[in-house]
């Protein structure tokens, strides 16, 4: 049973949680009073997302998920009206993502969880940010091996990825030049693999090598570098200014504007940092 807004990565999670448990046949309805007497129905969502889901939490007297930090969900289920109900809220979409996931586990586990009615899941993050960095040194992964692990992270509530191998020379060493097509077409789909398990994708960029942090046209450059990226989807960014001089510029009007020493050095990188905010 769905809403309009109920997200749609749950509701594929949810339709391959169930084939691989051997489910047949699977009517996705927006009423549940449509169903067949006895069948089983997964609300994905909320009320706010999927109204008909309220009033089964109401029944099984359970607390929504509204209360919930960011990303929390409950997952309940129980018998209503003599029918098996499962519902999946979540305080926002990748709530009830993590949701459906919560359910894969119980499936793989228990078996059908229809069978072990009284199941309730009050789930939230403490951390909000979980995740891995790809910025090592060495063999980096392959598009293969990226999009693999967006699915392990989304399976493990895992939200946050950071892009910024060294074999990338768009990130570091030729960070003024814009992408080719086929490079730009590439990231694109590893943004959206990553989307489509809930991973926030980060693009971090480090000029530090070359920057003259006083130029509007080099600020100009990492504009429109990121804006070429905002353009597939990316919307989370960092711009690492680590394994650099703090002594030595790379331009002379750097010089002039900032002095000289490691506070320069702080002051050069957060007015960088700040004209690029804006």
């Amino acid at each position: 049973v769905t809403g309009s807004g109920s997200d749609q990565d749950a509701i594929a999670e949810v339709r391959t949680v169930l084939t691989g448990a051997g489910v047949r046949t699977i009517d996705q309805v927006t009423d549940p009073g449509s169903l067949a007497p006895g069948e089983t129905a997964i609300f994905v969502g909320g009320a706010d997302e999927n109204p008909p889901a309220g009033p089964v939490l109401t029944a099984l007297g359970v607390t929504d998920a509204t209360s919930l930090a960011a990303e929390g969900y409950v997952l309940a289920d129980g018998i209503v009206s003599g029918r098996p109900d499962v519902v999946l809220d979540g305080h926002d979409a990748t709530g009830t993502y993590y949701a459906a996931q919560t359910l894969r586990q119980l499936v793989v586990k228990h078996g059908p969880i229809a069978t072990i009615p009284g199941v309730r899941v009050r789930d939230w993050p403490a951390y909000p940010i979980r995740g891995v960095i790809e910025g090592f040194y060495g063999t980096p992964w392959s598009n293969a091996q990226r999009l693999d692990q967006f699915a392990f992270y989304g399976a493990h509530k895992m939200d946050t990825y950071v892009y910024s191998p060294k074999n990338d020379p768009y990130l570091r060493d030729q960070w003024r030049d814009p992408y080719p097509a086929d490079q730009l077409a590439a990231l694109k789909n590893l943004v959206d693999g990553a989307n489509a398990n809930h991973v926030t994708f980060t693009y971090a960029l480090s000029p530090g090598l070359s920057v003259c942090y006083s130029s509007a046209a080099d600020e100009q450059a990492l504009v429109a570098k990121f804006q070429s990226l905002w353009d597939i989807g990316v919307r989370s960014f960092a711009i690492p200014l680590d394994d650099i001089s703090y002594t030595t510029w790379n331009c002379t009007a750097d010089a002039t504007k900032f002095g000289t020493g490691g506070a320069a050095a702080g002051a050069a990188q957060s007015y960088l940092l700040n004209e690029v905010q804006k």
